[in-house]
């Protein structure tokens, strides 16, 4: 198994925060890499994302939450076209800080067939990026700051 993991610290309550975090609709105001998701954030929900992956373009998936804990965590887990090629447990999870600040850890643990193949040449170079564009979207909105990284045009 394979993991991509980031952090940010944002000057907001962690309630502002999770609540930016499960508006899921509400995804295309601010977050440059999923920008598009029908569905809510409910527990065994399969709800259908559409990314952008700079150099790699569009893509649509469907994921399943997997794991909310308010205010703490959600999880979701999605596959790269079929289950076993490569699978993607994503995950959130918030801590609170000092000072009323919120830590934000994104990361994502891989496995399946293709994963060895495509570690370096894709998940790190292409997805890791997404990872802290939307991080650095997460931050400002939250922090009622303009956007540092341009959302998308389909």
């Amino acid at each position: 198994m394979k993991q991509l993991d980031t952090y940010i610290d944002i000057n907001a309550p962690v309630q502002r925060v999770w609540d930016v975090l499960v508006d899921l609709p509400n995804y295309g105001a601010w977050n440059p890499f999923i920008y598009h998701v029908e569905g809510s954030c409910r527990l065994n929900e399969i709800i259908g994302v559409r990314m952008h992956i700079p150099g790699k373009g569009f893509q649509k998936y469907q994921i399943r939450l997997t794991s909310i804990e308010n205010k703490k965590a959600f999880f979701w887990l999605g596959h790269f076209h079929v289950r076993g090629l490569i699978d993607g447990d994503h995950r959130f999870e918030l801590s609170v800080l000092p000072n009323g600040l919120t830590r934000v850890r994104q990361c994502e643990y891989f496995r399946g067939l293709m994963v060895p193949f495509v570690w370096k040449s894709y998940l790190v170079r292409h997805l890791l990026p997404c990872f802290d564009a939307l991080n650095i979207n997460l931050q400002a909105w939250c922090e009622n700051r303009p956007l540092p990284v341009a959302l998308p045009k389909e």
